[in-house]
């Protein structure tokens, strides 16, 4: 399904093999003000709190390392 959102609608899209590398991409590529959505059935529920600790272990790291530069210079 991924190849053929990609070839036909010209869109990012990739199969991963599981909801802890999803949330480890989606975190990794979300910007500020960005808006993700999770749809499915079943246990996709669990993935949306597995992307905000993500982003919320991305933002604290961000905050340490302002600090430690702050800190440095």
């Amino acid at each position: 399904m991924a190849r053929h959102i990609r070839e036909v609608a010209g869109r990012d899209a990739r199969h991963v093999p599981s909801f802890g590398d999803a949330a480890d991409i989606v975190a990794g590529e979300a910007q500020p003000g960005d808006m993700v959505l999770t749809l499915g059935a079943g246990s996709v529920s669990q993935l949306g709190p597995m992307i905000l600790e993500r982003l919320m272990g991305r933002e604290s790291m961000a905050a340490v390392g302002s600090k430690t530069l702050m800190t440095t210079s």
